[in-house]
């Protein structure tokens, strides 16, 4: 019986040693993993401060460069912004033709003045 434990012993040991290397293993892996996290959260930190930073740069370079335009609108979707204009633009256009009419209007009566001026004459 005494052989048996003796015989088996050293593969016992062998497999305590196995267990301590695989775990050694992975609580370095594991380690630099953590310290690896660690430095790429505070890069991740830096970039998005980064461009918090330039978006108000832009921001405030816009509304310098177009001082009428509200903030409000600067940060629509460009989708939204294209439909706001084109609504915009249709209203002006009616404005324009609705002018155009009036001195359409007031040419034709201008001239029939002048005709009535150049008849009395």
């Amino acid at each position: 019986m005494k052989e048996t434990i003796i015989n088996i012993y050293p593969i016992m040991q062998f497999i305590v040693i196995m267990f301590a290397i695989v775990g050694g293993y992975n609580l370095l892996n594991n380690i630099a993993h953590i310290l690896g996290r660690f430095g790429k959260d505070k890069l991740d930190n830096k970039k998005d401060i980064h461009a918090k930073d330039c978006d108000t740069d832009v921001m405030q370079d816009l509304i310098m460069k177009y001082p009428n335009v509200q903030k409000e609108f600067m940060l629509l979707p460009e989708r939204e912004q294209n439909i706001e204009n084109n609504q915009e633009i249709h209203e002006i256009n009616k404005k324009i033709e609705s002018i155009e009419f009036l001195l359409s209007r007031l040419n034709i009566q201008q001239s029939m003045t002048l005709d009535e001026v150049k008849s009395k004459k």
